[in-house]
């Protein structure tokens, strides 16, 4: 059952995490983006999921800061528009990385600012309806769109 969300305190937007607790998720419509070719891109949707370190079974891919300190790989995050990447980011980044966390059940979903995201029995799906951008991560494999 996809349920729509919405929430009136920053950030703006749901967060939870998967049954297992080991997926950190969240999809937010106030999000400062930035490209490394483009520069400051203003504020957007941005979504993703954080995997608990260690927890993952499969090889993240190639990045631009592999191995270096601060998170990178740490999980699978877009922006509105782009197709997903692996997250680099060793900071907070869902507001359910912390408190306790709504728990999003198998075959439940979420649906935010164009953003679909449904709970597999062991991972995550969520895609941008307009673009079909997005990602599928379970514990063993992943595909990014």
């Amino acid at each position: 059952m996809l349920s729509d969300a919405s929430t009136g305190t920053l950030p703006h937007g749901p967060s939870w995490v998967s049954q297992d607790g080991t997926m950190k998720c969240g999809i937010y419509d106030d999000m400062p983006r930035y490209s490394p070719t483009q520069g400051d891109l203003g504020k957007g949707v941005f979504y993703g999921c954080r995997i608990e370190y260690g927890a993952n079974r499969f090889t993240y891919p190639t990045t631009a800061h592999a191995g270096e300190v601060g998170g990178c790989p740490s999980g699978f995050a877009a922006n509105a528009g782009e197709a997903a990447t692996a997250l680099c980011n060793s900071g907070q980044v869902f507001s359910s990385e912390t408190g306790s966390p709504t728990v999003l059940m198998p075959g439940n979903g979420v649906r935010f600012a164009g953003i679909e995201c449904v709970a597999l029995a062991a991972g995550m799906t969520c895609t941008e309806t307009a673009t079909g951008h997005g990602f599928r991560v379970t514990l063993d494999d992943f595909t990014l769109n």
